[in-house]
């Protein structure tokens, strides 16, 4: 039976982010123990090199336009479209690919692959995302409301086909990258806030308790032990 070491995971992940100590602290709190071991083990350096890190990654126009051309690669590939979504506050580029969308007079209905690169270090998630939305256009200004119905975290039903092609693409694009399983984002969720392991490599999402579809562990051969 393979093994899995979560210390070991988690501290993999502290060496690539070891420039960004104090926004390690911040996101995750000192109270998630394993955490507080490997942060207090290895000391805190300024915030402003991480600041610093996303300026580089997203606000400078050569090296965003990097991601933008992969984007359309993945386009091109799945022939499917693809929608920029990276916030230039958070420690990753985000993409968002249109697996299939159906409108109706009171809204519409979506599944969605969602791409998330860190800046971090090379690790990557990529899940799907049924949702929907509903438009109110009772006042002067068309109002949308949407909702998240459930997250897949593995290659399942009509999410498989293209989720394993934009994997291929993702780790051919960026070797020795590493996915970050549905479960471990689970296991390390340590607040209603959102402050995780996800927030730390990514953004604030996941704050909401959803619904999962598929294999929580799917990627789990990039951490074996």
């Amino acid at each position: 039976m393979v093994a899995y070491n979560f210390e070991k995971i988690l501290f993999d992940i502290h060496v690539s982010a070891k420039n960004n100590s104090e926004y390690i602290s911040e996101r995750v709190p000192s109270y998630d123990i394993l955490w507080e071991k490997i942060c207090t083990k290895y000391g805190h350096i300024s915030r402003n090199s991480f600041e610093d890190l996303i300026i580089a990654k997203v606000h400078d126009e050569d090296e965003f336009s990097k991601w933008c051309d992969f984007e359309q690669r993945i386009a091109d590939s799945l022939g499917l479209p693809v929608e920029g979504t990276t916030l230039g506050a958070f420690p990753s580029y985000g993409s968002k690919v249109v697996v299939e969308k159906n409108k109706y007079e009171w809204g519409g209905m979506q599944k969605a692959l969602i791409l998330e690169k860190s800046f971090v270090g090379n690790y990557f998630m990529l899940y799907g995302v049924d949702s929907t939305y509903f438009m109110d256009e009772s006042e002067k200004y068309t109002k949308f409301y949407s909702q998240t119905h459930a997250f897949t975290f593995s290659p399942v039903n009509s999410y498989k086909a293209p989720f394993l092609k934009l994997e291929e693409l993702v780790r051919k694009e960026f070797p020795g990258i590493r996915i970050i399983p549905g479960l471990l984002i689970r296991f390390f969720t340590v607040n209603k806030c959102g402050n995780s392991v996800y927030s730390l490599l990514f953004n604030e999402g996941f704050t909401e308790r959803i619904r999962t579809i598929g294999d929580l562990r799917y990627g789990f051969s990039d951490w074996e032990v």
